[in-house]
């Protein structure tokens, strides 16, 4: 029971995780999925296998559809390649969500990130 509250409590609601599998997952997103995550790994070789949204956006090629990010990281989060440790604030202005609070993660499955 304690298992799914934090689940649930930290992560979208079911319908969500839904449309972000189909997103993260489709095979019209390979190439985006691709460059996200070495962006993810080369993140983690330079800080310790510590993960920030900001350092892995600046790390993503112009080229990446954005609408992707977002759905290729809850995934590998979901999938226990990606850990919940701290939380950090958004440098994001471009999504709209510089300020708010946002999941610093550990890569902790390698392999689970490619």
């Amino acid at each position: 029971m304690t298992e799914q509250l934090t689940i649930d409590t930290l992560g979208p609601d079911v319908r969500t995780r839904e449309i972000l599998d189909c997103i993260a997952g489709s095979w019209t997103h390979e190439r985006d999925r691709e460059a996200i995550c070495a962006a993810i790994i080369a993140t983690a070789d330079a800080n310790g296998g510590m993960v920030s949204n900001n350092e892995v956006r600046r790390r993503i090629p112009s080229w990446v559809n954005s609408n992707v990010v977002g759905a290729v990281i809850a995934g590998l989060t979901r999938k226990g390649a990606l850990v919940v440790v701290t939380h950090n604030i958004s440098d994001d202005k471009r999504s709209g969500n510089a300020g708010r609070y946002q999941p610093v993660r550990r890569l902790v499955d390698r392999d689970g990130a490619r």
